[in-house]
C-alpha cells in the first residue's frame, strides 16, 4: 500500500530536499543537472537502491548507504538527447529498513522562453 505525504519535509525514515526536482531551461539559462539532499532521520544506517528510473532521460547519483542522522548530497543530470523536450518523470529509491520503504521523487523539466541558445549553467561544458 502506498502512502501519500502532504508534508514531504516530515517523512520517515528519510527526508528528500527538495522533494520535487526541477531541471529546466529559461531563455538562455540551462539547468541540465542539479543536486538534492537525502537525510536519514532514523536510528539506523540505511542502504539505498534505485529501483525505478525512466530509461534514458536522466542519471541519478546516490550513495549506497547513509548513516543515522547523516545527510548525503545526490545528483541528477539530464541526458543530452532530452535537453530539447519538457517532461515530468520520477525515480524511486528503496531503503533497507524493515518495511523496505520506497520514496518516489518527481523530476520536472520545462522549456521557458523561446528560441534562445541554451547555455549549460551548472557543471556543463
Amino acid at each position: 500500500m502506498a502512502n501519500i505525504v502532504r508534508q514531504p519535509d516530515s517523512t520517515y525514515p528519510i527526508v528528500v530536499n527538495p522533494y520535487k526536482i526541477f531541471v529546466s531551461r529559461a531563455g538562455a539559462v540551462e539547468v541540465d543537472e542539479t543536486t538534492f539532499t537525502i537525510t536519514n532521520v532514523s536510528d539506523a544506517s540505511l542502504d539505498l537502491s534505485l529501483v525505478s528510473l525512466p530509461s534514458g532521460f536522466f542519471n541519478v547519483e546516490l550513495p549506497e548507504t547513509i548513516a543515522s542522522g547523516e545527510s548525503a548530497i545526490c545528483k541528477i543530470k539530464v541526458i543530452p538527447e532530452f535537453l530539447e523536450q519538457a517532461f515530468e518523470k520520477s525515480f524511486t529509491v528503496e531503503l533497507s529498513d524493515d518495511s523496505k520503504s520506497r520514496f518516489t521523487v518527481p523530476i520536472q523539466r520545462r522549456l521557458i522562453g523561446g528560441g534562445a541558445t541554451a547555455k549549460k549553467n551548472l557543471g556543463g561544458k
